[in-house]
């Protein structure tokens, strides 16, 4: 019974980091601050009161719609909030339950989601990632190599010692600087660059989260993932392969499912790889 307590605590609070996440996709690409003022009516302007900005309850209360004007508001808010929860909930299970009660991992992976999804939201509508969000994720990447074990850290074994903020600023170079060369390349090759700044400084952050091994099975997944999703979109919308698309959502979700799975997968490949020696 404890449990489910615990995880529905865990859901509310996802709730609550999902309504602010979205505040921060809707103002942070239109230079606002996502922590001072009121939220508002995007058509209206109209302030929302509380008791229309309760995470999933006034949406389905409201059908949807604003109070003052009436026009429908996206469905994408709703969607937020409830993945938030299930994030929160599903990170909370994993690191508190599953595994030995560790609070401080549990913080981290739940941070690292949720910009995680701030970041593909905001570079699918704007094709931007707002610098803030660029050095928030390398600041505290950085940082969490230098806390605690890196998740990726497969040499040092989990044990904490300095070698741990080594590897995440070997990452932040490894990443960060093979797309810089890349970016240099295709600029002089092709007189435009292939990859944006933006790219640059995410696979950065991403590297000083991840490591080396990391950040590399991040590029790789996201370049597969990039090519199949990204052919299949231009096709569909009956436009040309040359058509500009964001890397940034291919890269998070790359970045996740490294920091999730990237262990298993990396020993899963190894292993494949000396069998066949």
């Amino acid at each position: 019974m404890f449990l489910y307590i615990a995880l529905l605590f865990l859901f509310v609070l996802g709730l609550i980091f999902g309504s602010f996440l979205n505040a921060c996709i809707y103002r942070l690409p239109r230079d606002k601050s996502p922590l001072s003022g009121r939220s508002r009516c995007p058509y209206c302007d109209k302030v929302i009161p509380w008791y229309d900005n309760i995470p999933l309850f006034s949406f389905i209360l409201l059908g949807g719609r604003c109070r003052h004007c009436g026009e429908r508001i996206s469905g994408r808010y709703f969607i937020v909030e409830l993945v938030s929860a299930v994030i929160v909930a599903g990170c909370g299970w994993w690191w508190l339950y599953r595994c030995s009660p560790d609070w401080f991992n549990f913080l981290l992976a739940v941070f690292f989601i949720l910009i995680s999804l701030a970041i593909t939201l905001i570079d699918i509508d704007f094709s931007i990632i707002p610098n803030q969000l660029h050095y928030l994720l390398i600041v505290t990447g950085l940082a969490a190599g230098f806390f605690t074990p890196h998740p990726l850290n497969l040499g040092i074994g989990g044990q904490y010692r300095p070698e741990q903020f080594y590897w995440a600023l070997g990452g932040l170079f490894a990443g960060g600087g093979l797309f810089l060369i890349l970016a240099i390349i295709s600029a002089f090759i092709y007189g435009k660059t292939a990859l944006g700044m933006g790219d640059v400084k995410l696979i950065a952050g991403y590297g000083a989260w991840l490591g080396p091994s990391g950040v590399l099975l991040t590029i790789i997944l996201g370049s597969i993932i990039g090519a199949v999703i990204g052919t299949a979109i231009v096709k569909s919308k009956g436009k040309s392969l040359k058509e500009q698309i964001p890397f940034g959502p291919f890269l998070c979700f790359a970045g996740v499912v490294s920091y999730i799975f990237g262990p298993w997968i990396i020993n899963w490949y190894l292993g494949l790889a000396l069998s066949g020696l």
